[in-house]
């Protein structure tokens, strides 16, 4: 979905300028979050909301 904006070198400059880490995620980034709320070291979690967006949440 992200790829036409991300191959296009000024658009991907754009993007990254409004992500703190100044990279986009890599699948793995994403999964691992599911990943632990599908375990039960996350049991104890109710009504959270995780930012798995590089800081972009931080700058609005």
């Amino acid at each position: 979905m992200a790829a036409p904006y991300l191959t296009d070198p000024a658009l991907r400059e754009g993007i990254l300028r409004t992500i703190p880490l100044r990279r986009v995620g890599t699948p793995e980034e994403i999964a691992a979050p599911v990943l632990f709320l599908c375990t039960p070291h996350a049991g104890f979690m109710t009504g959270e909301i995780m930012n798995v967006n590089g800081g972009s949440a931080m700058v609005g």
